[in-house]
């Protein structure tokens, strides 16, 4: 028999190592149908799907960027302050949104980026929207308390808030080829 050992003398089990939890709110995809498109990319093994007409059709385009990218800060585009961001959950990637309005002339541009790690670079899914004063548009008695309007010299109310909620959903149907 061994003689017990003191419990000051006893060297504790190693513990499991646990993630941190992540503060990234998961997102919900968006219901699709015929009007979507798929984009995929076997070379970055991601996909998703987006509108191609409608209010919330946004532009878009998939960039890469280097680590050392100087327009890229802990993850997530932009380095001045003054842009909104937060991160989120998609396909099983985190991903930071950065969201902003650059003004100009009658209207203004919604640009919004949401950009995650791939093992060799950043993948950045830009998304833009052109967007009228709805004031101009000689319609803001049916603005449903929207600013914006999507087509010029006509009614079609747009929020910046409903806007970037559809592009969370369009983000939501993206799929990292790993989990497919």
């Amino acid at each position: 028999r061994q003689p017990a050992v003191p419990a000051s003398e006893q060297t504790p089990e190693p513990q499991a190592r646990t993630a941190p939890a992540s503060n990234a709110t998961p997102l919900v995809a968006a219901t699709t149908d015929a009007t979507w498109q798929e984009y995929s990319n076997k070379s970055l093994g991601i996909s998703f799907r987006s509108p191609t007409k409608g209010r919330f059709a946004p532009h878009w385009e998939v960039t890469v960027a280097a680590f050392n990218n100087q327009d890229i800060a802990d993850g997530c585009w932009g380095t001045t302050d003054g842009l909104e961001t937060r991160r989120v959950l998609a396909g099983g990637r985190e991903f930071c949104h950065t969201g902003e309005t650059v003004r100009k002339g009658d209207g203004a541009t919604l640009v919004d980026r949401y950009v995650t790690k791939n093992p060799a670079n950043y993948v950045v899914l830009n998304f833009s929207k052109t967007v009228y004063d709805l004031k101009d548009q000689k319609c803001a008695d049916q603005s449903g308390g929207a600013s914006y309007t999507t087509v010029k010299d006509a009614c079609a109310p747009l929020t910046e808030a409903e806007y970037r909620a559809a592009l969370d959903g369009i983000v939501g149907t993206f799929q990292d080829a790993a989990t497919k």
